[in-house]
C-alpha cells in the first residue's frame, strides 16, 4: 500500500508536495479502512485529485509514472535521467528534484527517496521501520559532490559486502535498488516488486489493452465477470467472448503480435502481466482481444469491431479488468492510478465503479487502493467520500503548483453541499476564468 508520495521541483511542483493516505479522525466510511495492526495505523483505501485545468494534476500522475520507470526500467549507460523541474524561475533549474515513498509492503514499512539532477541519482536511501516505529537504515547513497555508500547495520556478513560490491558497479544515473536486481541481489525486492507488480499507472491516453489468458479462454472468469458488469453498465453489450492472438518472441519478456496489419488495433509489443516473473511458456499464457457481442432485432447475437463501440464503452473495455482485480487483490494488495477517470464516461457510470470498488473490495483486512483525478464533481458527496480522501491541486499566479486535502477545510466537514462548496471557491481547486 501506498502510505504516502512526496515530489519536490518537478514540473509544476516547485515545493515539496505531499499526498498522504494515512487516515485522519473522521469517523466517516470507518469500515472501509485498512488496519494495520503492528504499527497502528489506519489507511485509506481511495484518494481523488481535483483542480482545475493545469493545477498540477496530470503532473503528481507523471511523477508517480517517472519513478515507476526509473526503477523498473532504469537508465542506459550516459543516458540522461529525465528529470523535469520546474521552468518558471532560475533557481529551481538548477535545485535537484525529489522524490519520497513511504510504503507498506507485507506488513512492513518501508521509506525510500531520492534526490536526482539531470545527469545523476544525487543521494538515495531506503529505510524499513521496525514495529517499535524504529527507523532501520538498509542503504544511503551520495554520488556528488563525493561518492559515498554506507549500508546498514541491518544488514551484516556477506550480504553487506555483495551490496558493497553492488554499489561501487552502479552507474551515476541509475538506482541502486535497481542495481540490485539487475545482479541478483534479492534482499531488497520487496521494494523493486511494489513498484513493478504492485503499482499500476492509466494514463487518459490508454493503448487498448490485451487480456492475457489460458488457452481455453472462452471459460476465463474475468470475461464473464467483465460481460455481466457491462449488462449491468447499460452499455448494450450482451456477451463478451476473447479471440486469441499469436505472438512472436522478441526477447524473455516481450513479445509482438504476429498478425496481418490492420486486423487488430495497432499493439506495438506486449510485455507480459507485471504479477509475473516467469516465461510465458511456463505460464502457458495467450494474449486475446476481447469481443463484444450485441443482441440483434431478431434475438440473435451480433458481433461488433472495437471500433464499432461508443468511446465510453471503449474506456469501460479498458478499465474493468483493472478494477475487477483491484477487487480481487484483496489481501495481497495493488495501487491502481488512473489519471482523467472520468474521460468519456457518463457520471452515473463511474459513480458505479468506484462505489462498486468501495463496496466488494475494502475492508479493514484490505491491502488494495485507488488513486484518481478527475473533473466529475458530481462525486463530491459524503455519501460515497470522507474529506481525507478528497484531494486539490491548485495553482498560483508564479505558476506553482499546491496540493492538499480537503480534511484541511472547515468546509468539507460540515457542509452538506460539498460540491456547491467547491465550485464556489471556498475549498480552492477551481479555474480563475476571466470572461462570462
Amino acid at each position: 500500500m501506498l502510505i504516502s508520495f512526496s515530489v519536490e521541483n518537478w514540473l509544476s511542483f516547485r515545493d515539496e508536495a505531499t499526498l498522504t493516505l494515512v487516515a485522519g479522525r473522521s469517523r466517516r466510511h470507518g469500515g472501509r479502512l485498512a488496519r494495520v495492526k503492528k504499527y497502528g495505523l489506519r489507511l485509506l483505501p481511495i484518494a481523488l485529485l481535483y483542480g482545475g485545468n493545469a493545477s498540477g494534476k496530470s503532473n503528481f500522475f507523471q511523477a508517480l509514472r517517472f519513478a515507476q520507470d526509473l526503477v523498473v526500467s532504469g537508465r542506459k549507460i550516459d543516458a540522461p535521467t529525465g528529470v523535469r523541474p520546474f521552468l518558471l524561475d532560475s533557481p529551481s533549474l538548477a535545485r535537484p528534484t525529489r522524490f519520497e515513498f513511504e510504503l507498506l509492503i507485507a506488513d512492513t514499512i518501508y521509506k525510500f527517496n531520492f534526490t536526482m539532477s539531470s545527469t545523476a541519482v544525487l543521494a538515495e536511501s531506503l529505510t524499513r521501520v521496525s514495529a517499535a516505529r524504529e527507523d532501520q537504515r538498509l542503504y544511503t547513497r551520495r554520488t556528488e559532490p563525493d561518492r559515498v555508500f554506507h549500508p546498514g547495520d541491518s544488514i551484516s556478513g556477506p550480504e553487506r559486502e555483495e551490496l558493497t560490491a553492488i554499489h561501487k558497479r552502479t552507474r551515476p544515473n541509475q538506482l541502486l535498488l535497481t542495481a540490485t536486481i539487475d545482479q541478483n541481489f534479492d534482499l531488497l525486492r520487496p521494494v523493486y516488486d511494489w513498484f513493478g507488480n504492485s503499482l499500476l499507472l492509466i494514463a487518459p491516453e490508454l493503448v487498448p489493452s490485451l487480456l492475457f489468458h489460458p488457452p481455453r479462454v472462452h471459460t476465463d472468469p474475468l470475461v464473464a465477470r467483465m460481460s455481466e458488469l457491462l449488462l449491468q453498465l447499460d452499455t448494450g453489450i450482451a456477451r463478451l467472448d476473447t479471440r486469441a492472438i499469436p505472438l512472436k518472441k522478441v526477447d524473455d519478456t516481450t513479445y509482438s503480435p504476429d498478425i496481418a496489419p490492420g486486423l487488430f488495433p495497432p499493439y506495438d509489443r506486449i510485455v507480459l502481466l507485471p504479477n509475473s516473473s516467469a516465461s510465458m511458456s511456463e505460464h502457458k499464457l495467450l494474449p486475446a482481444r476481447l469481443v463484444p457481442y450485441h443482441r440483434g432485432t431478431d434475438g440473435s447475437e451480433v458481433e461488433f469491431k472495437r471500433d464499432q463501440e461508443s468511446e465510453g464503452t471503449r474506456r469501460l473495455l479498458d478499465l474493468l479488468p483493472h478494477f475487477i482485480g483491484l477487487s480481487e487483490a484483496g489481501e495481497t494488495g495493488r495501487v491502481l492510478v488512473i489519471d482523467e477517470i472520468d474521460r468519456s464516461l457518463h457520471p452515473l457510470l463511474t459513480r458505479a465503479l468506484i462505489a462498486s470498488y468501495l463496496d466488494d473490495g475494502c475492508a479493514a483486512e484490505s491491502r488494495s487502493q485507488l488513486l484518481l483525478t478527475t473533473h466529475d464533481v458530481s462525486l463530491l458527496d459524503h455519501r460515497l467520500f470522507r474529506p481525507d480522501e478528497l484531494w486539490i491541486t491548485e495553482r498560483d499566479e508564479s505558476g506553482v503548483s499546491t496540493l492538499a486535502s480537503f480534511h484541511e477545510f472547515t468546509e468539507a466537514h460540515h457542509d452538506r453541499d460539498l460540491r456547491g462548496s467547491y465550485l464556489r471557491g471556498r475549498l480552492g481547486g477551481i479555474p480563475r476564468i476571466l470572461f462570462g
